[in-house]
């Protein structure tokens, strides 16, 4: 996903760890979009991916940095589609909802 910047986004990837989960932020194909009088606008690839953290995550990402960001890429475009026992469960939910709603909580 592209996102803008008010400076220069630092190339390659970072990790921030909660508790033991890795936040893998990858920056792509920066580029400067525009000067103004408050300053530049850059432009990015920003894919993030989420992942149980480890020891020497840092180290495997860097050593198989392509692997990592097609992963992250994946991640982003592929969406979740609910199963059907899913969607059975919120359709009926819904109609659950607008039942109560037209009936006044009856």
């Amino acid at each position: 996903m592209k996102e803008r910047y008010a400076q220069q986004p630092a190339e390659g990837f970072i990790i921030d760890v909660t508790e033991n989960v890795a936040i893998i932020t990858f920056r792509e194909n920066r580029t400067l979009v525009e000067t103004t009088e408050e300053g530049e606008v850059w432009e990015a690839d920003k894919y993030v991916l989420t992942i149980p953290y480890r020891d020497n995550l840092s180290a495997d990402v860097d050593a198989n940095y392509s692997i990592w960001l097609a992963a992250a890429i994946t991640a982003e475009t592929v969406s979740y589609a609910p199963s059907l026992d899913e969607q059975v469960e919120a359709q009926a939910k819904a109609i659950e909802d607008l039942t109560m709603l037209v009936l006044g909580g009856a």
